[in-house]
């Protein structure tokens, strides 16, 4: 398991856990949820995830607290 910050472009990764429940809480806003496969489309400080056919930048450090794996 890594932090959703260290994938790079082009990977995939299933979302599998947050660092605590509020960062849980905000992630949810964005649509970001465990078990939620996303793709990593661009690093320009923030990432920019790719989920079903939408587009999401999350900041890097709210990125640094998502745990995911590698697929």
């Amino acid at each position: 398991m890594v932090a959703l910050y260290e994938i790079e472009i082009g990977q995939e990764a299933e979302v599998q856990s947050f660092l605590n429940s509020d960062i849980k809480c905000y992630s949810v806003r964005f649509g970001i949820e465990e078990g939620q496969v996303v793709k990593c489309i661009a690093k320009l400080g923030a990432i920019v995830l790719q989920k079903n056919n939408q587009e999401i930048a999350i900041g890097k450090n709210l990125c640094k607290e998502i745990y995911v794996r590698l697929i």
